[in-house]
């Protein structure tokens, strides 16, 4: 993996080189096929891309179950995921990180050491401005102690994740009933999993539900619930607001074996679930469903159009129906669509971001079992229709 200062001389080098554009669908020069190579230069008349923006990101990492708040992790490894390439960093004996991250970019934070588990942040946006973020890591002592406190045998392979209840003013939220706070799968988004669990007070971990029914502080002054053998995967933790202000979600993704962190403001503030969540399962439109999701992270976008904007020749930003007809019949690449209508998941449209070697594609979010990539393979197989009614959903 790489360091932030070799991902920006990549960018960098990558945007200024001839016939590549940066975070580009067809900035492969071999076919599909591995035929002969295309010329992935940009129109004469397209418009120079803009300069490539990084702003740091810097904290501590601390353990996240330790007696008290400030108990710091020397030398952990801490690396972003929902970017591509991954940057990598690993934290000093006095337990500090620092690395650049894109402008516009939406990304976890995962923290790992000696004796802890793999723990991941909740997402974080670069808003163009440095950012000081704490990141938590568990211990496995620590979560261990979880388990023993609500009287579960850990499963192997499964997650945990620990949900900070919290008031407006920022002190603790006492008094949130356990079923006001669930977790649902992205899939599932109607069936919670699992049982939630709230700290007791006196010992500092999660205890059953019928000896610590609502939420109280802990002896740090701190409000927490807990689910316990989560399988990894993308979740939604669900809390509901008081005085009828309806539910926050916020979206998660749970490492295989490791932790989750959530903060849950009872304001409703927060990172809430992806502003598209694609049902594959019925009739998908490019406007409706694909669009949004191709847009920068400030608006609930998945960061595409941080570099694919109207100085881009595969521009998706110029609207839905100019946009789908670029994807359609690429401007980078007029032999090859980037729809294969025949074999979505071989649709350039989504191999690239997912698969690509040169790392074009740093504000990626997808994977293989993420929603959205999902959806859009899903939406192909329907015709790639404009909009949902004229979708066809295959027999």
């Amino acid at each position: 993996m790489k360091s932030s200062t070799q991902i920006q001389s990549i960018f960098l080098s990558l945007a200024v080189s001839a016939g590549l554009f940066a975070c580009d669908d067809g900035d492969d020069p071999a076919t599909g096929d591995g035929g002969s190579l295309i010329d992935a230069g940009p129109p004469a008349d397209a418009a120079i891309p803009k300069p490539y923006e990084f702003f740091p990101v810097s904290g501590n990492v601390v353990e996240y179950f330790a007696a008290t708040e400030d108990v710091i992790v020397a030398n952990a490894t801490v690396n972003t995921e929902g970017l591509r390439p991954q940057i990598d960093a690993t934290a000093t004996a006095a337990g500090e990180y620092t690395m650049d991250i894109l402008a516009d970019s939406l990304f976890f934070l995962t923290a790992d050491a000696t004796g802890f588990v793999p723990s991941r942040s909740t997402p974080i946006q670069m808003l163009k401005t440095p950012i000081v973020r704490t990141i938590f890591v568990a211990s496995e002592a620590g979560v261990a102690s979880q388990y023993s406190g609500a009287g579960v045998t850990a499963v192997a392979g499964d997650g945990i994740v620990m949900v900070v209840l919290t008031q407006p003013d920022g002190l603790a939220a006492v008094g949130v009933p356990v079923a006001d706070v669930t977790l649902t799968a992205i899939a599932q988004p109607g069936t919670p999993i699992g049982t939630s669990y709230m700290v007791d007070v006196g010992t500092g971990n999660l205890s059953p539900t019928g000896t610590t029914p609502m939420s109280v502080a802990d002896k740090n002054g701190v409000a927490k619930a807990g689910f316990l053998n989560v399988p990894a995967g993308e979740y939604n933790v669900n809390v509901v607001l008081p005085d009828s202000l309806g539910t926050q979600t916020i979206f998660i993704i749970v490492p295989a074996g490791g932790a989750s962190f959530v903060l849950s403001s009872l304001n409703g503030e927060g990172r809430g679930a992806p502003t598209r969540v694609l049902d594959p399962t019925v009739k998908l439109g490019f406007t409706e469903d694909i669009y949004p999701i191709l847009q920068i992270s400030a608006v609930g976008g998945d960061g595409c159009a941080v570099c694919h904007d109207a100085s881009h020749p595969l521009n998706y930003t110029a609207g839905p129906e100019a946009t789908l007809a670029l994807l359609q019949l690429d401007a980078m690449d007029p032999v090859e669509p980037r729809l294969n209508m025949d074999s979505p998941e071989d649709s350039p449209f989504v191999l690239n971001p997912v698969y690509e070697d040169v790392p074009n594609h740093p504000n990626v979010f997808w994977t293989v079992n993420a929603n959205h990539y999902k959806g859009i393979v899903a939406w192909i197989a329907q015709g790639a229709a404009l909009l949902r009614e004229d979708a066809v959903i295959p027999n």
